[in-house]
């Protein structure tokens, strides 16, 4: 057995322990004794998208995807982009060369190196296909497909789908002429990584297909709406909104975010952006539609959320509105952390100047 090598940036192990299979861990990882900040991060180095394998090349192809996590116990780090994990605090941390994108590697697994990498732009791209003509194909975030050649990662093609894919493609033949289809669709975890995930795809503007291709193809899409980073947020400037009420719904709005996105910044799917829902102007509309759920658009009805807790969610979506449009100042979690500390020394002589010097 060979020692596996690392396909991308790793900080909570050295390497692997080959007589027990065990990682084994650098000094400090643990979040049970300080805040922590891993690479890869709660997505992984790699996730689901499928990789492949060419038995011409010998080579593994593989998507992968770089950002780090931070988890604390102190609940002050809460943030439009960390969630409270039952007293965890668990944030992305985008720092170093390459967080928040992700990449295509051809991987040498008997010499455990990296022979080759396609840098993408975007941080959750699709899962690939090696055939036997040494052609890799991949699509990505940003809704291209591509064709790259397996010996050294040549883009040879590329096709403008419309919309982001994490499908893997796969390719088959009828009567001897080989196709090769892709599952056209945005979605998966995007949500909950909204901060790196949001590429401008916009809930339902786009059309999911399945798209077969063969050569000497004659056929072209229709047009459909493109990409758009613009928030198209919504706001009823009469409401007052409870400050309460607004910290009250950040700190769990968790319950949220795998379909709306973190802090409500939705990245396309599964669910709209609700900084531009009509529905969430309104504090009854959004309470009704909330507990009586939309089976058919795959949302549950959450009929265990109390007066209080409808009322805190909706508090956040409006104050998030009101930060998309720039009438409000955006939430600052240094600047809670500091409020939050009660003041001390002030009953103790001789404490305050050696506090304000530190």
């Amino acid at each position: 057995m060979n020692a596996p090598g690392k396909t991308t940036y790793i900080n909570w192990a050295e390497s692997i322990d080959l007589k027990t299979g065990r990682p084994v861990e650098n000094p400090g990882i643990r979040y049970e004794e300080a805040a922590v900040e891993l690479w890869p991060g709660a997505s992984g180095g790699h996730n689901w998208q499928a990789m492949s394998y060419s038995p011409r090349t010998g080579l593994v192809y593989i998507p992968i995807q770089q950002m780090g996590t931070r988890i604390s116990r102190d609940p002050t780090e809460q943030s439009d982009t960390a969630f409270n994990v039952m007293g965890l605090v668990i944030q992305p941390v985008v720092r170093r060369p390459g967080d928040g994108k992700g990449s295509l590697v051809a991987w040498d697994p008997v010499n455990q190196k990296q022979v080759w990498k396609i840098q993408h732009d975007h941080f959750w791209n699709g899962g690939t296909l090696a055939t036997a003509s040494d052609i890799i194909f991949q699509g990505t975030a940003d809704g291209w497909f591509n064709a790259y050649r397996a010996t050294s990662g040549e883009r040879l093609w590329r096709f403008d789908a419309g919309l982001g894919i994490i499908a893997a493609p796969m390719s088959y033949s009828v009567e001897g002429r080989q196709y090769v289809a892709v599952l056209v669709g945005w979605g998966g975890t995007v949500a909950a990584l909204s901060e790196v995930a949001d590429v401008g795809w916009k809930y339902g503007a786009q059309p999911r297909r399945l798209l077969v291709f063969a050569l000497d193809g004659d056929k072209e899409l229709p047009p459909s709406a493109p990409r758009d980073m613009k928030v198209h947020a919504l706001d009823d400037p009469s409401l007052v909104l409870n400050e309460a009420d607004v910290a009250a719904g950040r700190s769990f709005h968790i319950v949220c975010a795998s379909c709306h996105g973190a802090g409500f910044r939705a990245a396309g799917a599964p669910g709209p952006d609700l900084r531009e829902s009509a529905i969430a102007l309104n504090a009854e509309s959004f309470a009704q539609y909330v507990r009586a759920g939309a089976p058919d658009r795959g949302m549950p009805p959450f009929e265990w959320l109390s007066e209080d807790q409808m009322r805190q969610l909706h508090a956040y979506v409006r104050a998030r509105a009101r930060e998309a449009l720039g009438t409000r100042e955006p939430y600052d979690p240094t600047k809670a952390a500091a409020q939050a500390t009660p003041a001390k020394a002030a009953s103790q002589p001789g404490t305050g100047d050696v506090k304000a010097g530190l």
